[in-house]
């Protein structure tokens, strides 16, 4: 699941024949809810140090979904150099 919250801000700006600003605000919003998402990873160690790692993710946002992939090379830092 992700969780989102946000709020959302309209406000409307122009200028007409008269060189006259038109603002109009519509107001505040606040959107908060889940959408599910899932999805498939492999990862592979390629020694102590190096690994990588693809996915494949589906968001299903509303009536609306989206398909991911995501290839990941990941390095781990010996903090004892430091």
């Amino acid at each position: 699941m992700v969780a989102w919250d946000g709020q959302v801000q309209n406000t409307f700006v122009s200028t007409g024949y008269t060189g006259q600003a038109d603002k109009r605000r519509k107001g505040e919003v606040n959107n908060r809810g889940y959408d599910p998402y899932f999805g498939l990873g492999l990862s592979y160690k390629i020694d102590d140090r190096w690994r990588t790692r693809f996915d494949i993710d589906r968001y299903a946002m509303g009536s609306t979904e989206t398909d991911t992939a995501t290839l990941t090379l990941e390095y781990r830092v010996d903090w004892a150099w430091f």
